[in-house]
């Protein structure tokens, strides 16, 4: 497995990026910019590999899946001029479009879903979508699209809880608890797994 990290605020992610993944780590837009193109080069060598084999997928050939985890995308977007945010999006469409047969996966995550920061194009092709805590029917119409009916409100108490929603569901979104981490779990030590694994991973590719 591959980690890519995109933080714009340097904040939590931002500091697990550049302690075990920091050539993978943006926070500008400059570097945002860099990171995306660099993985959909990735992405179209893969396609060079698996069109030798027709219906095949990266993981018919071996290749380690590649996560790219943006968090704050509307911090990211407001803080660029009109040129970059055009760059930006094209590169996430790309990706979000062609990278999954290629073993590539974006999550995005923001605190307000409007579509200046995501827009249309591409908040259609997510194969998931979910909203954590007790957003208003507009936030919840902005992450989900069109409602069938309003949706009950969240115990904004209850932490992980939200709504969930599959590209194969056209109904309503449905109620979603996410796992929790306990508090005797090592994350310390499974990154430094995954560490391990990015740089095994390096090696066999040259």
């Amino acid at each position: 497995m591959i980690i890519n990290i995109i933080d714009p605020k340097k904040a939590d992610l931002y500091q697990i990026g550049v302690n075990f993944f920091n050539e993978n780590t943006a926070d500008s837009t400059e570097s945002i910019i860099d990171l995306l193109t660099r993985n959909i080069q990735i992405m179209n060598e893969r396609y060079e590999l698996i069109r030798n084999g027709i219906g095949t997928t990266a993981k018919d050939h071996e290749l380690s899946p590649i996560l790219i985890f943006f968090d704050e995308v509307s911090a990211a977007i407001a803080s660029c001029s009109s040129k970059d945010k055009k760059s930006i999006h094209s590169l996430l469409a790309t990706l979000i479009l062609k990278g999954r047969q290629a073993g590539i996966f974006i999550i995005l995550a923001t605190q307000r879903p409007d579509t200046d920061a995501i827009p249309g194009n591409i908040r259609d092709q997510l194969s998931v979508k979910i909203a954590f805590g007790n957003l208003s029917q507009d936030g919840l119409r902005m992450t989900f699209g069109s409602l069938n009916q309003e949706l009950t409100s969240i115990d904004n108490t209850e932490k992980g809880h939200g709504y969930i929603q599959f590209s194969s569901n056209t109904g309503n979104p449905q109620k979603f608890v996410s796992s929790y981490w306990e508090t005797n779990f090592n994350y310390i030590k499974e990154l430094k797994n995954v560490q391990s694994s990015e740089r095994r991973e390096t090696l066999k590719l040259n």
